[in-house]
């Protein structure tokens, strides 16, 4: 009878074992993805509303990419007006900062932007506008109350 218990335990033991161990390959793979995305871009300016649910940096200054975006500070020049970085920065998964709209903030996160500069470029005359660049918000950080 013992050995019967021992062996069904045993059992129960190696399906449980294997269901586990397969519900750590299963979320390895989506952990590994979420981690490997590493902060490229900071950029300081306004942060305000276009539409309903959009949030946008406004009066963009890129104050880093690359590996110095997660530690650079905010800069406090006003952006140049020859500036071939895009004055408007499109905010995805911004979190709830809607509370900061009107201050001025630093977001530090990832961007396509940073490998593709082609996003950068003008349109043609009388063409649409260029599509705003969008960043993966990692960090936001409130730089004055007003902007």
């Amino acid at each position: 009878m013992k050995s019967i218990a021992a062996g069904v335990v045993l059992a129960v033991g190696c399906v449980a074992g294997a269901t586990t161990s397969g519900a750590l390959q299963v979320g390895t793979p989506a952990s590994t993805t979420s981690s490997d995305k590493k902060p490229n871009i900071a950029v300081s300016g306004c942060l305000m509303r276009q539409g309903y649910a959009t949030l946008i940096v406004a009066d963009a200054r890129v104050d880093a990419t690359g590996d110095r975006a997660a530690t650079v500070a905010a800069s406090t020049e006003a952006p140049a007006e020859a500036s071939k970085t895009p004055p408007k920065w499109v905010l995805d998964n911004a979190g709830v900062v809607g509370q900061h709209v009107g201050e001025k903030v630093q977001v530090v996160g990832a961007s396509d932007w940073v490998t593709s500069k082609s996003s950068a470029e003008a349109s043609e005359p009388g063409g649409p506008p260029p599509e705003l660049p969008r960043i993966d918000v990692m960090t936001l950080k409130v730089l004055a109350p007003k902007c």
